[in-house]
């Protein structure tokens, strides 16, 4: 019996041969028979994989046969097309495997499709993957203890850009940590001590590079009152006592999990404090404001679009980004603020436990993904080595005048970086000089194909696949389940594939029953139609509109009282009055909104309810 998924990518393939004018049926005979006998990795290993191969052949202008292993290829001589999607990659490349002068962008945009369907499906991965990815991760500890900052041919290079791009920036910040003016908070995600919501503002660790740093008496107690009533319970960690940051599997692809790392309570505490500080300084700051992006990433997409027309900029990802920035880059970058490049490494977590229970590791990288600081501080130091590079490419000393001239050919969004193509090939040089690991399936420079930000473009078109995250809901009860699967049908119904977007609403409808037709900004879960009709099964005189009955998704709530003083302390940190209150806390008067600041949700579970509601 043929799986959900399996009668989806058939949906899929169907509508792409309709799209490109060709006969599919062999394709689908191939695709039965190869999950058969491979099972389902077929579709979300193997496919992805002759994804980016077919990609990288766009790069190189001509298919290369050794790029597809398991796939074979057409009779002659001189053929070199896989015998797999030969009707589609035939518009594409001619019967040599040369790329054709107007290659057809349904058909590159259906071949994207078809492949890259299930790759980021979240499915646990098998033992022995996560096995080769936690060797993966003491690998790259390994290579990154061969490298030397001092004996690194660009160190003085390094330093001398980050003070002229981000010396103001230090400076400012290191005075607002010398004012104590920086706002530290607890952050919504897990900690290493496993404990939730409203429980990390009673929590009475700190470390002794903590307290030089950052005391305790002004980061972790709201008023003088609360440290006598308090400080005695003040737990003070030596360095060999601190608790580690522990690492863990989440789901990213079939093909290898997700490696991050939870921190301990107090140090997620204070990075958030120069996390907040840093992200809005540089995105606000004259110089970079306009290169390095933290919260639009769109601006990265329209010139991954722009880009796949002229060719002038080149995309670049990063393996294993977080995981390579040496904690040396860092500390150089700060170096002439002693005041703030202590505290930044005093709120750094120097070792992991693993999931396999050996003893805990020593970190050289600066921080994994899971710190509030990994992701400015890996901005920082990508956006450095991608100036000094471009400099070095056209032969322009490290001025400020030189800066100013190419800052705005560079762009940075977390592994993303955009440059100028004419520089690619040096900036690549000094990343992996410095053990960073540029992804050369995900690079692009020569052809017309360019990827950022989830902007997949070829030749001026967008050609971004829809993923297919979940798996069909079993009931209504599998609300998270129900609701990406509604969202990925609608989303295959505006690009245009109507069998597959047919064939998802029938799996809906046998499992979750009818749904509505709704406009997008409807709170209700419904399809969407270009027609701009929708369901309408009532008037509501009260509120006079129109209404229909459908499933909105809600959170249940947990309580999670807080009291006394580590009340107050929540509201210092996340009320707007809190700074005003902070200097005069004799006259603090009771809160009036108690239900705000004594509960909040530490855990939601999403559940589907049946309501009345507009279908706009």
């Amino acid at each position: 019996m043929k799986s959900t998924e399996l009668l989806l990518l058939e949906s899929i393939l169907t509508d792409v041969g309709i799209m490109c004018n060709t006969s599919v049926d062999r394709d689908i005979e191939v695709l039965i028979s190869r999950v058969e006998h491979e099972g389902p990795s077929f579709m979300t290993i193997t496919l992805p994989n002759f994804g980016k191969a077919f990609f990288r052949c766009l790069e190189l202008g001509y298919c290369d046969p050794s790029l597809f292993p398991g796939f074979s290829f057409c009779p002659g001589s001189s053929a070199r097309i896989p015998k797999f999607l030969q009707g589609i990659l035939s518009q594409v490349f001619d019967v040599t495997g040369a790329l054709r002068g107007k290659p057809s962008v349904e058909a590159i945009d259906g071949v994207r499709q078809i492949c890259l369907t299930f790759n980021k499906t979240k499915q646990e991965c098998t033992d022995e993957r996560k096995v080769n990815a936690l060797n993966s991760y003491l690998a790259c500890e390994g290579d990154l203890r061969s490298f030397r900052y001092n004996s690194w041919r660009y160190c003085d290079d390094f330093r001398r850009i980050t003070r002229l791009v981000f010396g103001r920036l230090f400076d400012d910040l290191e005075r607002k940590l010398l004012a104590g003016e920086l706002m530290p908070k607890h952050g919504p995600g897990a900690v290493a001590e496993r404990i939730v919501g409203n429980g990390k503002y009673r929590s009475r660790q700190w470390t002794r590079r903590l307290e030089r740093a950052m005391p305790a008496d002004n980061y972790l107690f709201c008023n003088a009152e609360h440290v006598l009533s308090s400080g005695m319970d003040l737990d003070l960690l030596r360095a060999e006592d601190e608790q580690p940051v522990r690492v863990i599997f989440v789901p990213k692809t079939q093909k290898t999990p997700r490696v991050i790392a939870i921190e301990p309570i107090h140090m997620q505490y204070t990075q958030q404090a120069f996390m907040g500080s840093l992200v809005s300084a540089i995105e606000s700051d004259r110089l970079v404001g306009c290169s390095i992006h933290f919260t639009d990433a769109t601006i990265n997409g329209k010139l991954a679009l722009e880009a796949s027309v002229t060719q002038k900029l080149a995309t670049l990802d990063l393996s294993e980004a977080s995981d390579r920035v040496h904690a040396s880059l860092v500390y150089n970058m700060m170096r002439d603020f002693p005041h703030l490049a202590r505290a930044v490494f005093a709120c750094r977590s120097k070792y992991a436990v693993l999931p396999n229970g050996s003893p805990k590791v020593p970190l050289v990288k600066f921080a994994s993904m899971g710190s509030a600081l990994c992701f400015p501080m890996e901005a920082m130091v990508f956006y450095t080595i991608c100036l000094l590079g471009v400099l070095k490419a056209r032969n322009l000393p490290v001025t400020y005048k030189s800066i100013i001239s190419v800052r705005d050919d560079i762009h940075v969004f977390g592994d993303d970086l955009i440059i100028p193509a004419d520089a690619c090939s040096l900036v690549i040089e000094l990343l992996e000089s410095a053990k960073l690991k540029v992804n050369q399936g995900k690079t692009f420079v020569f052809g017309k194909f360019r990827e950022s930000c989830g902007v997949d473009a070829y030749d001026g078109h967008i050609v971004t696949p829809v993923y297919v995250r979940n798996a069909a809901p079993r009931d209504k009860s599998d609300t998270s389940a129900l609701v990406s699967y509604v969202a990925t049908s609608n989303l295959f119904y505006k690009k245009g594939y109507w069998r597959t977007a047919t064939y998802m609403r029938e799996v809906l409808l046998s499992r979750v029953g009818s749904l509505p037709h709704v406009l997008e900004t409807s709170a209700l879960v419904g399809y969407y139609s270009f027609l701009g009709t929708y369901s309408v099964e009532r008037w509501n005189n009260v509120s006079q509109c129109f209404e229909t009955r459908g499933l909105t998704a809600k959170v249940k709530k947990i309580s999670d009282p807080l009291e006394e003083y580590n009340r107050l302390l929540k509201f210092f940190l996340h009320s707007n009055k809190g700074k005003q209150m902070e200097l005069f806390p004799s006259v603090y008067e009771p809160l009036t909104d108690e239900e705000t600041f004594s509960k909040s949700v530490v855990r939601g579970s999403l559940y589907t309810k049946s309501r009345w509601a507009q279908p706009l």
